[in-house]
């Protein structure tokens, strides 16, 4: 990995140290707002990409900072991906109800794109210290630990993540029908987590209805650098962060697998 791979998983470990964890199981009702629909934003968030966006900028000359909470405030700034200058995409708090209720499930997410691919992605989860890092072409790792996905190709032999929230109300009963056919499904509400379970072999597939980039352009990468695969369901296209925010996305172990998954689980739900 690259001196700039250790030294932004460096300024995560420590932004999160600074001013999330601190945050953990300590938040007052002030502390938390209502971005909209039931989505909360912490104190801990916005003060996180804060504190991220300058010094990732000064990391690499010329660079600018899409950011979860600053593009909820002016969504102007997604315009930026279609640029190809260099770019972070940055969610400070992955999984922030889980964080506002006192679940260890969050991470921090960046991502690191030029000329609009993603080249380097990192996820970190604060409360296990465990940083899982791509670059482009140099596989994904945890550590010294080089990271694989696991070889089951048995629907039901898998264990999934299978998300329903961000799809019609009426398609989700039998969405979750069909997903009885896996070994296990558990959602995890957390999308870095789902990557780096995937990556680790700790987890088969998942589906997301939700494809915004700051949650999947880093897990994406990660997951392809293990070995996985990451499409939008409607067209098959693998992830790329500036298509917008689709609503269908299958994250697998292998792309065979993430067709049999789209095959039998999706099928007809085309999102």
């Amino acid at each position: 990995m690259s001196s700039l791979t250790d030294k932004v998983s460096a300024l995560i470990a420590e932004v999160a140290a600074d001013k999330i964890l601190p945050r953990f199981r300590q938040l007052s009702k002030s502390d938390i707002d209502d971005k909209g629909g039931g989505d909360p934003v912490t104190i801990a968030d916005i003060e996180a990409e804060q504190a991220l966006t300058p010094r990732l900028m000064a990391l690499v000359p010329g660079s600018r900072v899409i950011g979860e909470e600053a593009v909820h405030e002016n969504p102007k700034l997604l315009d930026d991906l279609a640029d190809d200058d260099p770019l972070w995409i940055v969610d400070p708090v992955d999984g922030t109800k889980n964080f506002t209720n006192g679940s260890p499930n969050f991470v921090v997410i960046v991502a690191l794109l030029k000329a609009r691919q993603t080249v380097a992605g990192w996820i970190y989860q604060p409360t296990e210290e465990k940083m899982t890092v791509a670059e482009k072409g140099a596989g994904a790792h945890e550590g010294d630990r080089r990271l694989f996905t696991s070889d089951t190709t048995e629907l039901r032999d898998m264990r999934a993540a299978i998300h329903t929230g961000n799809i019609v109300k009426e398609r989700r009963p039998l969405l979750n029908e069909r997903a009885e056919i896996f070994a296990s499904n558990q959602p995890l509400y957390c999308a870095g987590m789902v990557y780096q379970q995937l990556a680790r072999g700790d987890l088969d597939c998942s589906f997301f209805g939700r494809t915004k980039p700051w949650d999947h352009a880093a897990g994406a990468l990660i997951l392809a650098e293990a070995g996985g695969h990451t499409a939008f369901t409607n067209d098959g296209v693998t992830y790329v962060a500036d298509r917008g925010d689709r609503i269908g996305l299958i994250a697998a172990s292998s792309e065979a697998v993430w067709q049999s998954v789209r095959t039998e689980i999706i099928k007809d739900l085309v999102f």
